[in-house]
C-alpha cells in the first residue's frame, strides 16, 4: 500500500511539475473574473501620459479576458510572419522565439478613439535578475536587435501596425 500511494504522489508531482506558472494579474472589466497569464514573462503596464512620444493623447482602459486572447492570437501571427521572412543561415538574423522573452502590455485608447496596446518585448536573459522593475516601467534601449521589439495591435481592427525590431551598432 505504501509503494501505490508513493507511486499516486509521485505522479502527481510529476505532472505538476510539468505545467506552466501562470498566475492572475488583474481583473477582467466587463466580468470582473481574473485575467490569467504566465507573470513570470508577461506583465500588464498602465499608460504613462508623461511619454508623449508612444501615448499622445492616449487614455487607459483595462484588458478584458477576450481582448487578451485577441492580443495574443494577432501578435502570434504578426511574430509568425516576420520569422517567415527571416534567413536562418546568416550570422545575424531577427528570427524571434518568443519563449525568451519578457512581454509587457500596454493598453490604450488611441486619439481616433480605437482600442490599442503597444506590445513591449525584451530578451529574458537581458532581465536575468530578480527585479519586478520591468514589471512596472516600459524597457526602452538602444540597438540590441531582435532582442528587443515592439508591436501596436489593435483591437479595433484586428490588426497588428507598427512593428519594429531594434537595430545593432
Amino acid at each position: 500500500m505504501k509503494n501505490l500511494n508513493l507511486k499516486i504522489l509521485l505522479f502527481f508531482v510529476a505532472v505538476s511539475c510539468g505545467q506552466k506558472k501562470s498566475s492572475t494579474k488583474t481583473l477582467d472589466a466587463t466580468t470582473n473574473e481574473q485575467l490569467v497569464f504566465d507573470t513570470n514573462r508577461i506583465t500588464v503596464i498602465p499608460v504613462d501620459t508623461s511619454d508623449h512620444w508612444l501615448f499622445k493623447d492616449a487614455k487607459s482602459f483595462r484588458l478584458t479576458t477576450q481582448d487578451l486572447k485577441s492580443v495574443e492570437t494577432i501578435f502570434n501571427d504578426c511574430v509568425r510572419n516576420h520569422n517567415i521572412k527571416q534567413d536562418t543561415t546568416k550570422d545575424i538574423n531577427e528570427f524571434i522565439d518568443l519563449k525568451k522573452y519578457k512581454v509587457q502590455y500596454v493598453p490604450f485608447i488611441g486619439s481616433n478613439g480605437d482600442k490599442k496596446v503597444y506590445v513591449n518585448c525584451f530578451c529574458s536573459f537581458y532581465w536575468n535578475y530578480d527585479s519586478s522593475g520591468w514589471k512596472k516601467y516600459l524597457i526602452a534601449v538602444k540597438d540590441g536587435g531582435s532582442c528587443f521589439f515592439h508591436v501596436t495591435i489593435n483591437l479595433t481592427t484586428n490588426k497588428y501596425e507598427e512593428f519594429y525590431t531594434n537595430g545593432y551598432g
